[in-house]
């Protein structure tokens, strides 16, 4: 059982829809304030394939803590910009400018980053970019990865040769054709069942035989049609298919065609080190971000905590108490208790 009521995607008292026009694009977002005045912000920034509605179990915990809450749909999601006949605009760089613009826009000067996935990507960047607009940084499961400006670049293809095998799914994502064979309703339903799956769910479809999504082609012909994950409803899954199929997958899934863009924008990046305090939790399920690849990580990061929960990649839901414990305990420590003043 979870604890906390999650946010409605729709209807919910608790927070506000807002969209503000910013550096050419259109941001949607959803915003919390609390009764009294707010300790601080937090900016919520979700990942592939997902909303804002990510952080449906943690936008009242944060509350609860007299933070005012940010979580924002990124760029080709939701309510915010998705041309379909662009994919440079869905690289790091112009998220990270859009979420710093947003942030004049509302007047608050710095925020605490909560992100997972591609979020946490564009999280960490966001700090290499704008380090002044960042007081803290609590990453879900993606571990940093410093910028590297002069180094080779080195196209996906190879990283997953001889570096991470388990990123083989990347390449089946940036092809074009599975954009192509993921519209329409059925074909998202379909792509978010094999994709939403916590610990004890399996990965055996209607014959019995096991489906893997770490495949370098054909991924839609690879998931299947598995049952529904535990780790959301009926009315949550539906939720999430309307809302890809009204928006469309160019724009998620071009996060996975920007390697080269991404790679060309931080050659600007001289300082890899983050300076501000950082919570990693890690995943010990995860099979595409398994928390060893956090090992190194430590090398680039001042104030570092690390933890690791029993769950899959999708542990804001599958674990949201254990989630909510862990973060509402090290920010009343490093960004409000004896630690943070010294």
């Amino acid at each position: 059982m979870r604890s906390v009521n999650p946010i409605h995607p729709t209807d919910d008292s608790r927070v506000k829809h807002a969209t503000a026009n910013v550096n050419g694009v259109t941001i949607h977002y959803v915003i919390g304030e609390p009764s009294g005045p707010p300790r601080a912000t937090v900016l919520c920034i979700h990942g592939f394939p997902d909303l804002w509605y990510t952080w449906r179990y943690q936008i009242p915990a944060l509350l609860a803590m007299d933070l005012r809450v940010i979580a924002v749909d990124c760029l080709g999601y939701g309510g915010s910009s998705a041309p379909k006949d662009k994919t440079s605009l869905f690289s790091i760089k112009p998220n990270a400018d859009a979420l710093a613009a947003l942030l004049d826009h509302l007047s608050i000067p710095s925020v605490i980053l909560l992100a997972h996935d591609w979020g946490s990507m564009i999280a960490f960047r966001f700090y290499n970019y704008h380090p002044a607009k960042v007081t803290h940084i609590i990453s879900l499961c993606v571990p940093y990865a410093p910028p590297h400006p002069g180094a080779p670049f080195i196209p996906l293809t190879d990283v997953v040769r001889d570096h991470l095998p388990n990123f083989a799914y990347q390449i089946a994502l940036a092809d074009p054709q599975t954009e192509r064979d993921m519209a329409g309703p059925y074909n998202i339903r379909r792509f978010l069942k094999a994709l939403y799956r916590g610990v004890g769910d399996g990965r055996k479809g209607p014959d019995g035989a096991e489906v893997s999504i770490n495949v370098p082609r054909d991924i839609m012909r690879a998931v299947g049609d598995l049952p529904r994950g535990w780790i959301l409803s009926e009315d949550e899954l539906e939720w999430y298919v309307d809302q890809f199929d009204r928006v469309g997958m160019h724009g998620p899934l071009s996060y996975y065609r920007n390697r080269r863009a991404n790679y060309d924008d931080e050659q600007i990046l001289h300082d890899p080190v983050i300076k501000v305090p950082v919570l990693f939790l890690g995943a010990s399920r995860d099979a595409a971000l398994p928390p060893s690849m956090a090992a190194g990580q430590g090398r680039y990061i001042q104030d570092l905590t690390s933890r690791t929960l029993e769950c899959s990649h999708w542990m804001a839901w599958e674990k949201s108490d254990e989630v909510n414990a862990l973060v509402t305990d090290w920010l009343e420590d490093r960004a409000f208790g004896v630690k943070a003043r010294l």
